[in-house]
């Protein structure tokens, strides 16, 4: 990217002038990094009038950080709407679920992350803990009366009480020194499932968070990257592909992505600067599924898939 416009998208993120990184597929900030995605939002805000503008942005840091994700070719089940919700928009989705009716998200950033607790129904944040500025929240799945949320490169993962959101302790998601990342995070009944980008799920014993074995996800024997937000729903795993609005369902025993779920109609229905998809809940009490993503104004309801 030539430096003028470099410096010219920095004044939109209030940030420093960037040098492309297309080895890690982030922008090298001088003092800090950020995702594509969150430099395409805050062009998106800036200019959220002008679409085509938007759309081009979008479409050429698609093009220029991420190979082309191979998607599910098994069954092509509808987005179809039941209902949906008012979504904070300055919300930077990376984790999502519901326990007992109460919707938990974390919101990524450097400097800006949280952990928060929201009413389903009006999107009201009920309770709010910031991270430490040097942690990006990623992913995150609740076990009995607690949480585990991880972080994006750090190696580090906090465990919150679910009530209060007071922190418990820390806990490593990697050894010292690798440079596995932290993005998504289900829980299965039995043991943790683990995203960092790629096409393997890692699996995690429920107490120790030690890695037991490796799911390698594929379609028609291909792999499937950029796995990003889980969710563990009736024996399946779901699995937002980042950039891009499609969710697939993953057979943990096999890794075969068996179906998939486009979200791009929704689209018609969100604020033009809405970001990529990102965030999957499912009440398993009511059984209602719930998607939104990052800076999305809404939270959907969706119709859940049935194999």
């Amino acid at each position: 990217m030539p430096l003028k416009n470099s410096t010219r998208l920095a004044r939109f993120t209030g940030q420093r002038p960037v040098a492309l990184n297309r080895s890690t597929h982030i922008f090298s900030l001088t003092d800090t990094l950020v995702r594509p995605d969150e430099i395409a939002w805050s062009v998106a805000t800036a200019f959220h009038a002008n679409h085509i503008f938007f759309w081009s942005f979008v479409c050429f840091l698609a093009a220029l950080f991420i190979p082309n994700a191979v998607c599910a070719e098994g069954v092509h089940f509808p987005c179809t709407v039941i209902n949906e919700y008012p979504h904070d928009a300055k919300t930077s989705t990376q984790g999502l679920f519901v326990h007992e009716g109460t919707l938990y998200e974390s919101s990524g950033g450097y400097r800006r992350s949280f952990l928060a607790t929201v009413e389903l129904k009006t999107g009201r944040h009920i309770r709010s803990v910031p991270l430490p500025g040097r942690y990006f929240a990623e992913g995150m799945a609740t076990q009995g009366d607690h949480l585990r949320l991880l972080t994006w490169r750090s190696g580090t993962g906090f465990i919150y009480r679910l009530d209060t959101l007071e922190k418990l302790e820390t806990f490593a998601y990697r050894p010292r020194f690798h440079t596995m990342e932290g993005w998504g995070l289900a829980f299965d009944g039995n043991n943790f499932i683990l995203s960092s980008g790629t096409d393997r799920l890692t699996v995690y014993t429920p107490k120790e968070f030690t890695p037991i074995s490796i799911i390698r996800v594929t379609s028609n024997g291909k792999p499937v990257r950029q796995l990003n937000e889980l969710e563990y729903i009736n024996g399946m795993v779901y699995a937002n592909i980042w950039k891009s609005d499609i969710v697939i369902m993953i057979d943990p025993k096999t890794g075969h992505a068996h179906g998939q779920i486009d979200l791009s109609p929704l689209r018609k229905r969100l604020s033009p600067s809405s970001g990529v998809a990102n965030g999957i809940a499912y009440d398993a009490h009511s059984k209602r599924l719930y998607v939104t993503g990052k800076h999305w104004n809404k939270l959907f309801e969706i119709a859940l898939p049935q194999f």
